[in-house]
């Protein structure tokens, strides 16, 4: 099965979110899926942490982050969907 994640991690100041879904994406990839992460940052720049480099290389599907308004939101969720597809 392919699993796609998605969280807003300018909204996780304390981590807790990130180590939820990073831990739930390795047990997923551990199980046999497909897994990915797609951050949602609204910054000027991509916010990483330890945890989601430490679970990139599991996640078959990759680990993106985009950097969205509301303006542009939607589309920029759909081509990364559709280019994780293909």
């Amino acid at each position: 099965m392919r699993v796609i994640h998605f969280l807003h991690s300018h909204i996780d100041e304390g981590g807790d979110i990130i180590n939820h879904v990073t831990r739930l994406a390795r047990e997923q990839a551990l199980a046999g899926h497909e897994v990915g992460i797609i951050c949602l940052d609204t910054g000027n720049r991509p916010i990483t942490t330890p945890l989601l480099e430490s679970v990139e290389k599991k996640c078959r599907l990759g680990v993106s982050h985009l950097i969205v308004n509301r303006a542009n939101m939607a589309s920029k969720i759909a081509s990364t969907l559709q280019a994780n597809v293909e």
